[in-house]
């Protein structure tokens, strides 16, 4: 999934995206980077524990733990700030694991 829009729309992204798991961890597993391109592999693990707003729809929090990798790969200017976002991860197994899909 592409994502532009500056600081103010990632921060909002990232707020809506772990909103749902407070708990949040992140482990980064590797992180390179060429030109103008940085990517990461990470791991994210937590507890749905809140409302998650999912195509206009609130899903309830289910209690489950979540773990699941995800890689991102990120586009800089010339200031070093991110101009592109990519975001790679398992949507189905983590909804999966939150119990919102069988």
């Amino acid at each position: 999934m592409a994502r532009s829009g500056g600081r103010d729309t990632l921060v909002r992204i990232e707020k809506e995206a772990f909103s749902s798991v407070p708990d949040v961890e992140i482990s980064i597993l590797a992180m390179v980077s060429k030109g103008d391109m940085v990517a990461f592999e990470a791991i994210a693990s937590g507890t749905f524990s809140a409302p998650i707003e999912v195509s206009g729809r609130t899903l309830p929090p289910t209690g489950r733990r979540i773990e699941f990798k995800e890689a991102t790969f990120f586009r800089v200017n010339s200031e070093g700030l991110i101009t592109e976002v990519h975001y790679y991860y398992d949507a189905a197994g983590l909804f999966k694991q939150m119990g919102l899909m069988k």
